[in-house]
């Protein structure tokens, strides 16, 4: 009765909370919202791996490799530093038409699609979509910035009422790497100062006004 009817993105999310009561009536709740017609039966077992299981970065995080897989922006990072990293973010559920930025709003961090889809919109036009490994807000790791945009799940053909799935990594986590792990935070920021500095080249070729920049 679940399986069909909730993503396993959505799965993963529910799954996240250390509580596996409250995880499997979530999960319950949530087939029977989105029009289960079976009888809906969730079992959720928490298996206490040994440490040496436990070592294993995809162990340790929901999603860890379809992270890995699609952001760009943390590919250089080793297998236990995307793990630290992802240790401190937050994974949300963007339900299809829920805000996740708001134009005008402070952008908190930099915001990963680990799964499905969402819609950039200023005012009432849709701008783009992001999909699974696309990102934005990575320069508001470096300092408090305005959106441009809203940012609001789902939109696309057939994404149906399916959540996605976000990471969020924000400004303060990315503080605390600085203080803890500076290295992490290191070769994070060259990241970063790689990806916008392509984002200038490319708006210098698309307009006629370049001298500004210099």
């Amino acid at each position: 009765g679940l399986h069909g009817y909730v993503p396993d993105a959505e799965i993963a999310h529910h799954l996240a909370v250390e509580d596996v009561a409250e995880a499997a009536n979530q999960l319950v709740d949530r087939a029977n919202l989105v029009g289960g017609k079976d009888n809906v039966t969730v079992i959720v077992v928490q298996v206490d791996l040994p440490p040496h299981e436990t070592d294993e970065p995809s162990r340790r995080w929901p999603l860890f490799e379809a992270v890995r897989q699609s952001a760009q922006v943390l590919a250089t990072l080793e297998d236990d530093e995307l793990a630290l990293v992802l240790q401190g973010a937050q994974l949300l559920a963007l339900m299809p038409q829920d805000v996740l930025v708001q134009e005008g709003r402070p952008v908190e961090g930099l915001y990963l699609v680990a799964e499905g889809e969402a819609q950039v919109v200023r005012g009432t036009e849709l701008v783009t979509m992001l999909r699974t490994g696309d990102f934005f807000g990575e320069d508001a790791l470096l300092g408090e910035r305005a959106s441009f945009a809203s940012v609001v799940g789902g939109g696309g053909a057939g994404s149906g009422d399916a959540a996605s799935s976000i990471v969020l990594i924000d400004r303060a986590q990315f503080e605390d790497l600085q203080v803890n792990h500076p290295t992490v935070a290191l070769k994070l920021a060259l990241a970063i100062g790689r990806v916008l500095a392509r984002k200038v080249h490319g708006a210098v070729r698309e307009t006629a006004h370049p001298r500004h920049i210099f």
